[in-house]
């Protein structure tokens, strides 16, 4: 788990690393920019697929007599499955982002000033991707090593709040893909 959060939390850096190759002395380099938006495209249509199998997995664990009955586990793969939701939705949305960073225009605006921005809105899908995975593999322990609690209200609050998370790392994406001046 703390391999997992060490992960999520060096995304942007090695993001912001590539972006500041990308963008030297005020000039945008078109073929690395084409390189970086082919590379975030592909790798969103990877984490689409791999989000469809862990919301498959979550739901697999939550069917198993006796596990998925845990309160904790049910909590714990709900988390999961709602985060798997918004990173198909962020996937998508980055994936239209990745087009419209095509645009020399739209690059130049987001590496001028606005690079650590653009660093944090294309390492989301990553971030809503291993949250995801981290809460499906804790559930699943859980439901393995946890005793039976009867809270039904704790997987509801668990649920609100991969909610509120999941809402308020995809709304600066969806910002951001429809242009400039947004954030």
């Amino acid at each position: 788990m703390a391999s997992a959060g060490i992960a999520m939390l060096w995304i942007p850096i090695v993001v912001l690393k590539r972006l500041k190759n990308i963008y030297v002395d005020g000039v945008v380099n078109g073929i690395d920019i084409k390189g970086f938006t082919d590379d975030f495209s592909t790798q969103s249509k990877a984490q689409t697929t791999m989000a469809s199998v862990i919301m498959a997995v979550n739901a697999s664990i939550l069917a198993i007599p006796g596990l998925g009955t845990q309160p904790a586990t049910k909590a714990l793969c709900s988390i999961s499955f709602v985060l798997s939701v918004y990173c198909i939705v962020v996937c998508t949305m980055a994936q239209h982002f990745g087009y419209r960073l095509r645009s020399l225009d739209f690059a130049v605006y987001y590496l001028q000033g606005k690079m650590v921005s653009l660093a944090i809105l294309a390492s989301i899908p990553s971030f809503l991707y291993l949250t995801s995975l981290a809460f499906s593999i804790v559930g699943f322990l859980a439901g393995i090593f946890a005793t039976e609690f009867r809270l039904p209200l704790s997987a509801r609050i668990g649920c609100g709040l991969a909610l509120v998370v999941g809402t308020s790392l995809t709304i600066p994406l969806m910002m951001a893909g429809f242009g400039p001046g947004l954030i």
